[in-house]
């Protein structure tokens, strides 16, 4: 560089900076935050996996909580138990709330999982307390049970005369149920489980 001109040697020491700098990317900068890149990435992964794992296992504690609800609730492991149990529930809130039951019917029995629901529809008439007392006791029934589907209509217009039909089912262990439950849909048995609980009478 000696015999070169000022000129020459500015232009060199330029090219020489530029290509120690694309050295230095190349070969430190650039895989450092390659490297970065890759853990950062690792660690959410791990995150994902741990947040999973928190979320099964808050899940897992729920649900036993729920199932021992169950079992200290009535849950029974014969269908004709559940269904019976049920039946006389049923009769009881009628009459205990003051509903004039009309018609009570076996509804289907369908099989998911570990679990059999036993279905159940009934009609009844009585005034506007006595159909809201009624469903405050299915409600805050002790036995698993829930509500499927309800309508309640006006017997007479301008009368405090009401007509209500009930679709009400209830759980069944099901010793033969291995498989497990539908992907992505609520566990059976933590529908049941809010309705074992206690609650205010309206």
């Amino acid at each position: 560089m000696n015999n070169m001109s000022p000129r020459e040697r500015s232009l060199a020491l330029i090219v020489l900076s530029v290509v120690g700098v694309a050295l230095l990317y190349q070969f430190v900068i650039d895989p450092y935050f390659q490297k970065r890149r890759e853990l950062k990435a690792a660690i959410e992964l791990k995150e994902d996996e741990l947040n999973r794992n928190r979320k099964l296992f808050n899940d897992e504690k729920r649900l036993k909580a729920v199932l021992t609800n169950l079992n200290a609730g009535g849950l029974k492991t014969d269908v004709a138990e559940a269904r019976s149990q049920l039946l006389y529930a049923i009769s009881s809130w009628t009459k205990d709330s003051g509903v004039n039951l009309s018609s009570l019917k076996e509804g289907r029995t369908t099989s998911e999982g570990k679990w059999i629901q036993i279905n159940t529809q009934a009609s009844g008439t009585g005034p506007q307390k006595a159909i809201a007392n009624l469903l405050w006791r299915v409600e805050t029934a002790s036995i698993p049970v829930r509500v499927t589907e309800m309508t309640v209509n006006s017997r007479r217009e301008g009368t405090d005369d009401l007509q209500i039909n009930l679709g009400v089912s209830t759980l069944c262990a099901n010793p033969d149920g291995d498989k497990p439950e539908t992907p992505g849909r609520r566990p059976v048995a933590s529908i049941y489980g809010s309705s074992v609980a206690s609650g205010r009478e309206p």
